[in-house]
């Protein structure tokens, strides 16, 4: 997805002024912005597909929690049948970042309010987002495995 804006808001790459903002890769000014963007997103989602939960820390902080729920949704998209599911059924997500949103939202919904704070939207802005959240304490390892799973057991959501 494309957005252009009159005001110019900094260049993800370059700094320079940019116009143009593109869903998962940022504000960028230049066709040859936008190709070192999608090429270092694309260098960065080839480096989580390397990663198995092993990889991750024994305490997850949020930027560890993002990282992870984006690996999940990675497997969700290079899986073809999991793929054409999410075409079919939730055309609304229309690329991995989207995917992984949703798949923080079921997984969070599965991890003790101990370590994470979820704030639902109200009003309006339930149409655009589930809500915030944010990590209190650092989550175990095994309580992220364990809310991953729960997720895949019937009854999950």
């Amino acid at each position: 997805m494309r957005i252009q804006k009159s005001v110019a808001s900094p260049c993800g790459v370059c700094g320079e002024d940019a116009f143009t903002g593109y869903q998962g890769l940022g504000w960028l000014c230049s066709k040859e912005c936008f190709n070192t963007a999608k090429e270092k997103r694309v260098a960065f989602h080839d480096e989580l597909r390397a990663l198995t939960i092993e990889d991750f820390p024994d305490e997850f902080q949020l930027s560890d929690f993002e990282r992870y729920t984006l690996r999940i949704a990675l497997d969700c998209v290079d899986d073809e049948e999991t793929y054409e599911f999410i075409k079919k059924n939730h055309p609304h997500l229309r690329n991995v970042e989207d995917v992984a949103e949703e798949v923080k939202e079921c997984v969070l919904n599965h991890i003790p309010s101990e370590y994470v704070e979820i704030e639902e939207a109200r009003g309006h802005a339930r149409m655009f987002t589930g809500g915030t959240y944010r990590v209190v304490k650092p989550i175990p390892k095994s309580v992220i495995i364990e809310a991953v799973s729960a997720r895949d057991e019937p009854g999950g959501e």
